[in-house]
């Protein structure tokens, strides 16, 4: 989870910077610039997303093995219910 947080505070930084570049790029009229900063931004954004799916695929595998083990007490008591 600690990781999760670093890599988010790093995806920022780099679309904080890609925004520093375009500024300035567009600012000095330095196309090359300002399209490295346009770049360095979209990479964050993707990076961001990839984040975010990868957090959401974990949520949901968590809840399913939840899922799983209520599904296994919920059988193991109707045994115990019927073995009686």
């Amino acid at each position: 989870m600690g990781n999760d947080f670093i890599d988010k505070a790093k995806n920022a930084v780099e679309g904080a910077i890609g925004e520093a570049k375009e500024f300035v790029g567009n600012l000095v009229d330095d196309k090359d610039l300002e399209n490295e900063g346009k770049k360095d931004q979209a990479e964050a954004k993707v990076n961001d997303a990839a984040q975010n799916v990868k957090e959401s695929a974990e949520d949901a595998v968590a809840d399913a093995k939840g899922a799983v083990e209520d599904a296994k007490s919920a059988v193991a008591d109707k045994v115990n219910d019927i073995t009686k």
